[in-house]
């Protein structure tokens, strides 16, 4: 540090030695200097090169945050719609059955969008979604996989 120091002091002695850039016979040449002023060139150079890559880094990020947003977005959507076609659904169901009744509603696994519908007789319904067609179906005891794509294994009777 104290050479750039030492170096700029002496930039500017030359400067107002020359008359102030105008042609004079001093001549400053320190192969010292140079080998310092390379090195901090060189270094400058590699700081340019690796705040490129930064900044491009930062637009990769940027794009996917904001993919990301838009993917939790459309999520929310289709777990809205999901919930929207589950109360439609337990509604008719409830016009069907006169005393039996929704005790529960579950989901099979954490990240399925099927539920599973609990009725007040123990008995269980599955509500799902096959392209734009709905379905509930009465699930006897046994195994069961979901068809969400989650590929989610489940048995009846519930633990």
């Amino acid at each position: 540090m104290k050479n750039l120091i030492l170096l700029v002091f002496l930039i500017i002695l030359a400067f107002f030695a020359t008359g102030c850039g105008q042609e004079s016979g001093i001549v400053v040449s320190n192969p010292d200097f140079q080998g310092q002023i390379d090195d901090l060139d060189n270094r400058l150079n590699d700081l340019d090169r690796r705040l490129a890559t930064f900044q491009l880094e930062m637009g990769d990020l940027e794009s996917s945050i904001i993919q990301l947003g838009n993917d939790l977005d459309n999520f929310e959507h289709d777990l809205d719609q999901v919930e929207i076609n589950v109360t439609d659904a337990l509604n008719r169901l409830s016009q069907l059955e006169g005393e039996t009744r929704v005790v529960e509603i579950l989901q099979p696994c954490p990240n399925a969008k099927e539920v599973l519908i609990k009725l007040s007789d123990g008995r269980v319904v599955a509500y799902f979604e096959q392209g734009s067609k709905r379905y509930l179906s009465f699930l006897a005891d046994g195994n069961y996989r979901t068809t969400d794509g989650t590929n989610c294994h489940f048995s009846i009777p519930l633990q």
